[in-house]
């Protein structure tokens, strides 16, 4: 190769670090993968990493990083990168091998064919799987052999005129990674932070791709993440099928899926930052970016964004929205189901105007109590509120609270010992029983940063609600609907799912989306029927 000069690298970190060893940085030379070794830097917060280029290495060619891989430094045997406390720099274990991210490392979980799509998306109740056939039962009743669907229960009137919709069939594979990408937590002043996240790309995709942007709803277990969701082997693979819905469905037709695990859940030793505004936009907005990036690195092009979120992903939806288009950031079409978008609004129903049901009306979800817990303690820990869930929780439940907040003991025991309908306002110290004390303390200003629905929308919205949805009733779902047609008409629409369940009108959302973000208006239902 001649006289050529070294290849060198310089990486920063936020701190002075200690190295030991011998890191490398894999790259890109020509085609063929080299590594940069660390050469000076120990003690400070920049390492210079350097290349000798050889005889057997191309002429004229500089180094980049492989793409498909993502920004790393090795940590062989023996190697190590820390602070000046010993604390040792986050890594990824892939295998025998230690990974720092620099930028986002793209981990290979699964490679799905078609097939094993149309598996996700198949309503048969089929004994050892845990795609949309298990999905639908009732989730009192799921283990027995005899299961039915939760719209075929006796006792639930409610649900007994519920359509499951029929997706359309995939046509292509994916390749599915989980994501490691290096994002900061603005409450704590952008604080760096490794995040996760799930990426799965079409199967032979060229030219331009659609992306969709998956936001997930509440986990009960901190494991049902989307990245887990198509890892088999991760505990939390059984209840994370959400995800596994997005990519079979979007995924399918031939679009990349992103899905953030939020702040807090998944691999993480963070607290949980639970519908924590600015983080949620953030952990979107950073996996996005590691996503394009990705792309444009296997020789695809970027298309149309779409965006699509259920529960509290439809409030991460509406508030990632919110971020994108204050960037200038074009999106196709944003889909949002069953969400609490207002969620001073919906906290106040369930608080004050709880539903006891009936024969033919659905009560409010038992779980729900697990919504303030979460809220509460999430906001003390991000805003730096030490002690505000005591003061606004009933001394009796805030050791079960915080056992429920850093999921540990058994879930359903601890939700057990918290009040139900219509009694949730008993978890709270007496003085909040009062409305108007409540919607003038704090704790409401705690529910109001965290909401996203008073903005004006620049891209098409539709909204989702169940007649008889057991979390969020239309009453609070078509919120953001009522307010685009104050300000700014003809931009959303609020589609009412018929008898739909919280799960239900998951299910008519995405299926609906499918058809709508690809220029199909479906029936305006959420069902597509095949043709």
């Amino acid at each position: 190769m001649g006289e050529a000069g070294p290849i060198r690298l310089e990486v920063s970190f936020s701190e002075p670090v200690l190295v030991t060893g011998t890191p490398v940085v894999p790259f890109l030379l020509g085609g063929s993968t080299r590594e940069l070794a660390y050469r000076s830097g120990s003690g400070t917060s920049t390492l210079r990493f350097e290349y000798q280029p050889t005889s057997g290495d191309t002429a004229g060619l500089q180094g980049t990083f492989d793409g498909k891989v993502g920004e790393v430094i090795r940590l062989s045997e023996g190697a190590s990168i820390s602070d000046w406390a010993g604390n040792a720099v986050a890594f990824v274990e892939e295998g025998s091998t230690r990974l720092a991210v620099m930028g986002a490392y793209y981990q290979p979980i699964r490679t799905l064919t078609a097939g094993d799509l149309n598996e996700i998306i198949d309503p048969e109740n089929k004994p050892g799987k845990y795609e949309l056939g298990r999905f639908i039962l009732d989730p009192q009743i799921s283990t027995a052999p005899d299961a039915k669907p939760f719209f075929d229960q006796p006792d639930k009137e409610y649900w007994k005129d519920y359509k499951l919709p029929t997706f359309r069939q995939a046509v292509n594979g994916v390749q599915a990674y989980r994501v490691w990408y290096n994002s900061v937590v603005p409450e704590r002043g952008n604080r760096p932070i490794l995040a996760t996240g799930l990426l799965a790309v079409p199967l032979n995709a060229s030219g331009s791709v659609d992306m969709v942007s998956y936001q997930h709803g509440t986990v009960f277990l901190k494991e049902q993440v989307p990245s887990n969701s198509l890892d088999t082997d991760n505990v939390g693979y059984a209840g994370a099928y959400e995800g596994r819905l997005a990519v079979a469905a979007f995924g399918g037709q031939g679009s990349a899926v992103i899905a953030a695990d939020y702040f807090g859940i998944g691999p993480t030793t963070e607290p949980e930052g639970f519908k924590v505004k600015a983080s949620h936009q953030q952990a979107c907005l950073d996996l996005y970016r590691a996503a394009d990036r990705f792309l444009e690195a296997s020789g695809l092009q970027l298309g149309t964004l779409n965006l699509s979120g259920w529960s509290q992903g439809g409030l991460v939806t509406t508030q990632f929205q919110e971020k994108l288009e204050s960037l200038g950031v074009e999106l196709g079409k944003v889909g949002a189901a069953a969400p609490p978008y207002a969620t001073l609004a919906a906290t106040l129903r369930i608080l004050f105007n709880p539903r006891v049901g009936s024969t033919n009306e659905v009560p409010d979800a038992p779980w729900q109590s697990l919504l303030f817990v979460l809220t509460h303690l999430s906001y003390e820990n991000y805003f730096k509120k030490p002690g505000f869930a005591m003061s606004v929780l009933d001394p009796q439940y805030h050791q079960v609270a915080i056992e429920l907040y850093e999921r540990r003991g058994d879930l359903v025991t601890n939700l057990n010992k918290l009040p139900t309908a219509p009694r949730f306002i008993e978890i709270f110290r007496p003085e909040y029983w009062d409305q108007a004390f409540f919607s003038n303390s704090e704790l409401a200003d705690c529910y109001h940063q965290m909401s996203a629905w008073e903005f004006i929308m620049k891209t098409p919205f539709r909204a989702y609600g169940g007649t008889q949805d057991h979390d969020f009733p239309p009453s609070v779902t078509r919120l953001p609907v009522q307010f685009q047609d104050v300000f700014n008409p003809g931009k959303a629409e609020f589609i009412a799912v018929p008898s739909a369940s919280h799960a239900g009108t998951l299910l008519a959302g995405i299926a609906n989306q499918v058809e709508w973000f690809a220029g199909r208006q479906g029936n305006g239902l959420g069902y597509f029927f095949p043709y």
